[in-house]
């Protein structure tokens, strides 16, 4: 029988794989878009995004709310707006 302290143990991390999409926006209206893929693989970036993209679709019908996915903003005033 499984007691209480281990139905509440804290999963362990056993890997973490980041992708990172930057978009720079310049004052002569150009832009720079940089992508950092730290781990993923081709097929697994294509199933991310997939399911993005599917979301996101959803969010704008209005049959998901936008709760599925942890999601850090960070605005201009946090980080400083000649942050670059």
């Amino acid at each position: 029988m499984e007691n209480k302290a281990e139905s509440t143990k804290k999963p362990k991390l056993i890997k973490s794989q980041i992708w990172t999409i930057r978009l720079d926006t310049y004052d002569d209206n150009t832009s720079k878009l940089t992508r950092t893929n730290e781990g993923f693989n081709v097929l697994e970036l294509l199933g991310i995004l997939c399911k993005a993209k599917s979301e996101i679709l959803d969010q704008l019908g209005g049959a998901i709310k936008p709760t599925i996915t942890e999601r850090n903003v960070i605005t201009d005033s946090e980080r400083g707006k000649d942050n670059g």
